[in-house]
């Protein structure tokens, strides 16, 4: 063997271990998970990953390309979500997951609350365009027209999530949700800013507003017409006809 052989043979050495390594190292990104309960199990495209505490943030380092999250706790509804990381791309995560069967006690008409609770679900305002609902943190405004939610970042530019601003210049609002009955109540689930509670038609549901891969939407409770007013991060009042109730979320 010539020495110039050599040479080509050691070039194209380097080169193969170069574009192993480049493909082994390079094309990789990361998705940081913040578990909302105790004892969730997060599943990465269909393989069991690991089980976390509420509080808790798992980072994961994944191939760059789209991948499929699960999140599940047995009585709740699995949080599910199909996103695409980026190369170098730190993906963060916050799933939200409620209860199938809903944490629930009527307030009867013998309760000395209840006409006084009654009052405060029918005089719940609706936030519209003109006067929004602000989350604790006031970061973010939220609104309903018509059959339609929208969510507008109220902070600082710089500090927004990206896909509040998917384009130049930025225009920081999203359409959350349009449906086709119209929005009754609306508020933000817990003291969470990317959640949004809301009732339409014959139900109270939860829906994220980031809407990166999948929208995780999820019911609350079902029934006829029902209005709400959110008492406490995590109390409801519900008011459906004539049924009035205390819902824990």
């Amino acid at each position: 063997m010539t020495r110039t052989t050599k040479r080509i043979l050691w070039i194209g050495v380097i080169i193969a271990l170069a574009f192993f390594a480049y493909s082994f190292f390079g094309s990789k990104g990361k998705i940081s998970l913040a578990s909302p309960l105790d004892e969730t199990v997060v599943y990465l495209d269909n393989v069991k990953y690991r089980t976390l505490d509420a509080g808790e943030t798992l980072n994961m380092t994944v191939d760059a390309g789209t991948h499929n999250i699960l999140v599940s706790k047995e009585g709740y509804f699995p949080w599910i979500k199909e996103i695409s990381v980026l190369e170098e791309e730190t993906l963060y995560l916050s799933p939200f997951m409620l209860r199938v069967n809903p944490i629930g006690e009527l307030i009867t008409e013998a309760d000395p609350e209840h006409d006084k609770i009654e009052s405060l679900v029918r005089s719940s305002g609706l936030p519209i365009r003109e006067s929004r609902r602000k989350s604790s943190e006031a970061h973010i405004e939220i609104w309903a027209t018509g059959n339609a939610i929208y969510a507008s970042w109220a902070g600082k530019i710089e500090d927004a999530p990206s896909y509040f601003c998917t384009a130049t210049p930025c225009d920081p609002t999203l359409e959350v949700f349009q449906g086709a009955e119209a929005i009754d109540n609306l508020d933000f689930y817990k003291e969470r800013e990317d959640v949004i509670i809301f009732s339409a038609g014959t139900g109270i549901f939860a829906i994220e507003t980031d809407p990166r891969g999948t929208k995780n939407f999820q019911p609350i409770y079902t029934g006829t017409r029902p209005r709400f007013h959110k008492q406490s991060t995590d109390t409801l009042y519900v008011l459906d006809g004539e049924d009035l109730s205390q819902i824990t979320i």
